[in-house]
């Protein structure tokens, strides 16, 4: 399987914010993930995990709505992501092929 495990333990009341964040920012006549896990980074960042991609989302203020930053299939990654601390807090990094600032 290219995606992650489902037995993760999740906790029913976190379970429901993620999924309404992921319906948040999710592509409903695209995406037919399925949510399994999320971390609160900050309270403007979250992690989220489906069966089959990461995504990290972030509160926009300004249009009072959260936003997609970057979301990566499993089956697409090449090599485990790292998690870097610059000072700024904590980012983390794929294969330079995979970055979505890359070319721009």
């Amino acid at each position: 399987s290219s995606g992650i495990n489902a037995e993760w333990p999740l906790r029913p009341g976190r379970q429901s914010e993620g999924k309404f964040l992921l319906q948040q920012v999710g592509r409903p006549n695209q995406w037919t993930d399925e949510y399994y896990h999320h971390a609160v980074l900050s309270a403007k960042s979250v992690f989220l995990l489906t069966d089959l991609r990461c995504v990290l989302i972030q509160y926009d203020d300004i249009l009072n709505h959260w936003n997609m930053e970057w979301a990566h299939i499993y089956q697409d990654i090449e090599k485990v992501p790292a998690v870097l601390d610059n000072g700024d807090g904590l980012g983390i990094t794929f294969s330079s092929f995979m970055d979505p600032n890359a070319g721009m």
